[in-house]
C-alpha cells in the first residue's frame, strides 16, 4: 500500500484499514492458526516438509484458504460499515479491476495467496535443508506465517470494500 493512498484516507478510514484490519488480524491468526497447527500435529513426532500431512502442504491450505475466507468476512463488514454511514466510503478508482462478487473475489484473494507466499516460503525451507520439524517448531511456523498473511491482505481487502460503489450502496462523505 502506497504512503499517498494511505495519505488519501481519513484518518477514521487510516484506523480502519491498518489498525482494525493489519493488527487485529494479525493477533487473531496468531493465535487461530497456532492452535489449530497444536490440534492437528501435537501428537506427531515430527512434521515433514512433504507429505499427507506435511507443512508444505499445510502452507499451500492457508496460503489459499486464510485470505479467501477473510475476504468472505471483511467485505461484508467493510461494505456494512460504510452502508451504515460509520465509515465514508474511499475513491475506489484503482481497485476497479477487482471482481464486486465476493465470492469471485475470495477465490482471486485465495489464488494470488496461494501463488505469491507458497513457492517462497517452500524454497526457504527448501534451501534451508529443512526437511522436517518438531510439532511445537511447526506450531510457531504455522501460526506466524498465518499472522503475517493476514496482516498483509486483510487491509487490502477492507480497502477495497470500502472503495467500491455497488448498487445500494450509500456513499457517505466524511470531513478530511
Amino acid at each position: 500500500m502506497s504512503i499517498g493512498l494511505l495519505n488519501s484516507l481519513t484518518p477514521p478510514q487510516r484506523r480502519f484499514v491498518l489498525l482494525d484490519n493489519g493488527v487485529g488480524p494479525f493477533v487473531a491468526n496468531l493465535l487461530i492458526n497456532g492452535v489449530i497447527a497444536w490440534a492437528l500435529f501435537r501428537n506427531a513426532t515430527h512434521v515433514p516438509l512433504w507429505g499427507q500431512s506435511s507443512i508444505a502442504g499445510d502452507t499451500i491450505a492457508t496460503a489459499f484458504l486464510l485470505p479467501a475466507i477473510t475476504c468472505l468476512i471483511v467485505t461484508p463488514l467493510a461494505r456494512g460499515r460504510v452502508r451504515s454511514g460509520r465509515l465514508a466510503a474511499a475513491s475506489g478508482a484503482a481497485w476497479r479491476w477487482i471482481p464486486r462478487n465476493m465470492l469471485w473475489r475470495a477465490l482471486l484473494i485465495g489464488l494470488l495467496g496461494l501463488l505469491v507466499l507458497t513457492p517462497p516460503t517452500l524454497l526457504v525451507f527448501d534451501a534451508l535443508r529443512v526437511g522436517q520439524l518438531s510439532p511445537w517448531h511447526f506450531v510457531y511456523f504455522k501460526a506466524t506465517f498465518a499472522a503475517v498473511e493476514g496482516a498483509l491482505v486483510t487491509p487490502f481487502l477492507a480497502l477495497w470494500a470500502i472503495s467500491e460503489t455497488p448498487a445500494g450502496f450509500a456513499a457517505v462523505s466524511q470531513p478530511a
